[in-house]
């Protein structure tokens, strides 16, 4: 499914990657990469309800089924992008 979505990204049919991402993430929930992988196609459509959406979803799971947090790579590029959204609002 991964490859698929990654062909998808390649020829910018962003919407097809989505709702590979999201079945992917429907079959594994407990899997990071799917959310991250869709925070990412969101990021490139400007959707910032989905990023964030999807980022608390991955917190709250990760946090209930795991007690731990989301891995640092997310956390740091999820910073950075609620930064980013900041300097754009201000």
């Amino acid at each position: 499914m991964q490859q698929l979505s990654e062909f998808y990204i390649y020829k910018l049919n962003y919407n097809l990657a989505i709702g590979i991402e999201g079945k992917r993430q429907s079959i594994h929930p407990e899997e990071e990469r799917s959310c991250f992988a869709l925070m990412k196609l969101y990021d490139v459509l400007n959707n910032a309800v989905a990023i964030e959406e999807q980022y608390l979803l991955l917190k709250n799971m990760l946090q209930e089924q795991f007690e731990v947090g989301p891995s640092v790579e997310i956390e740091d590029w999820y910073k950075e992008w609620d930064m980013s959204q900041l300097e754009v609002l201000g």
